[in-house]
């Protein structure tokens, strides 16, 4: 079986996938098994911050790294094998090649 931990800011989100179309039967099947992690248990000072602002400026938040980093190491912990596949939209393309 291959599991797969999801670090986000909304695990329950990620529930309804669990519950619903091929990725419920896949883990019924145990061909798969998704742990969604919650980004915020992770966050820094009282308020579980998890971001920051760019550096240089600019409009919006960033993830801040050592959230990140502390949230795959407490998986990292559980499963020394860890890949991680990091979204992000200046990456290379994830397509079916690289899946199989």
């Amino acid at each position: 079986m291959k599991i797969f931990y999801i670090v986000s800011l909304f695990p329950d989100f990620l529930q309804s996938f669990k519950n619903h179309s091929m990725i419920y039967r896949a883990e019924k099947n145990k061909i798969i098994k998704i742990i969604p992690i919650d980004l915020r248990k992770f966050g820094i000072n009282k308020r579980k911050t998890v971001d920051g602002t760019p550096a240089g400026g600019g409009g919006g938040m960033i993830l801040r790294v050592d959230v990140i980093v502390k949230a795959l190491e407490s998986i990292k912990k559980k499963d020394k094998n860890l890949k991680v596949i990091l979204l992000d939209p200046r990456g290379k393309i994830f397509n079916q090649k690289k899946a199989i």
